[in-house]
């Protein structure tokens, strides 16, 4: 279980930095994008929890499918490095901030009125 998460007395940061890549060396060993996506789920809970990923694109079709899985658990995903829209070619490296969407969504309504 959560053990209380989410009711906004603890506050979490969490940093992954060169997790997203896996080289498939091994077509037998567990693909690692399901369980990272779980981990980042599980660990960033209520108002105060951020993440905060960082990783150089070395495969930008399944790296994107891991933010697929990632906002699929209710996360919101902002990529602050490079700045832009742009989709990022392997080797540049890229930073994204991590929140929980209901959290996003409640702070931008606070701030607006």
């Amino acid at each position: 279980g959560r053990g209380g998460a989410g009711d906004g007395s603890d506050s979490t940061c969490i940093v992954a930095c060169e997790v997203a890549y896996w080289g498939g060396w091994d077509l037998f060993e567990e693909d690692t994008r399901e369980p990272l996506a779980a981990t980042l789920d599980c660990l960033i809970q209520g108002p105060e929890g951020l993440g905060i990923m960082v990783h150089e694109v070395r495969d930008a079709v399944r790296e994107a499918s891991l933010f697929d899985m990632i906002r699929a658990k209710g996360l919101i995903i902002q990529r602050e490095q490079p700045l832009g829209e742009d989709e990022l070619v392997e080797g540049q490296i890229g930073v994204w901030v991590l929140r929980r969407a209901a959290i996003l969504a409640g702070s931008v309504r606070g701030q607006s009125q």
